[in-house]
């Protein structure tokens, strides 16, 4: 999973499964050739799997830290294809691990001017293909849990509301709009089940479109690679 410049996040988890995976492909034929890849390499160790398409990804500032900031990053398919060189693929690839690093830093890394670094930093933000920067943060506090959603009787105006109650809410890191048997995947972070327990009955009860749902505890982060490519 670290090795595979297609997996964006990899973590064991509790319940029916053991892992979860988000990988980037370029087609349903890819998704093919991954899970081919990952059975034939590991034969007998998956029993079952399950897979949904993300559509829209939104990610949130960690609230229960900077309660009062509302800033979203998201990213959905659907968008143009944008290309890009091998030297934006080179400071993309420091970036992922380091997003402070300085543009003087990186250019020493890849033998070029920094003005050049700082110019194709600029480039790549304008043409949305760097979309804002993000912490990463350990806590005992505030253990991380997925969340899924299926919907009843779906509203897209339903949807967008329960959405939009959840970019503020203080627990809620990231939601992703799916397809296939879930709807909605949640990231929280929250203090133990019983308060996320409490936190999905008050959704629940705000919100009629949920009808069922599950509680994932996240053990153990894998990797995480935000610059996934093919």
């Amino acid at each position: 999973m670290k090795k595979d410049q297609k997996v964006f996040w990899a973590a064991r988890i509790g319940g029916r499964y053991d892992l979860t995976v988000v990988i980037f492909v370029k087609s349903y034929l890819d998704f093919d050739d991954f899970i081919e890849k990952l059975m034939s390499s590991f034969p007998g160790l998956f029993r079952d799997y399950e897979a949904s398409y993300g559509l829209y990804h939104e990610y949130y500032v960690h609230k229960h830290l900077t309660p009062k900031c509302e800033s979203v990053i998201s990213y959905h398919t659907g968008v143009p294809t944008e290309q890009i060189d091998e030297l934006d693929r080179k400071i993309l690839s420091i970036m992922k691990s380091n997003a402070r690093m300085p543009a003087l830093a990186i250019a020493q890394k890849i033998g070029v001017n920094y003005k050049t670094v700082q110019n194709r930093i600029h480039s790549l933000g304008q043409r949305k293909i760097l979309l804002g920067y993000r912490l990463f943060i350990r806590s005992d506090e505030y253990k991380p849990y997925i969340v899924l959603l299926s919907f009843k009787e779906y509203s897209k105006q339903k949807e967008k509301k329960l959405v939009s109650e959840l970019r503020l809410d203080k627990n809620a890191t990231q939601t992703i709009r799916l397809f296939g048997r879930w709807h909605l995947l949640m990231h929280v972070r929250i203090s133990d089940i019983e308060a996320l327990q409490q936190m999905i009955i008050g959704l629940r009860e705000r919100h009629d479109i949920i009808d069922e749902y599950e509680m994932i505890p996240v053990f153990e982060d894998i990797t995480i690679n935000v610059f996934p490519h093919f």
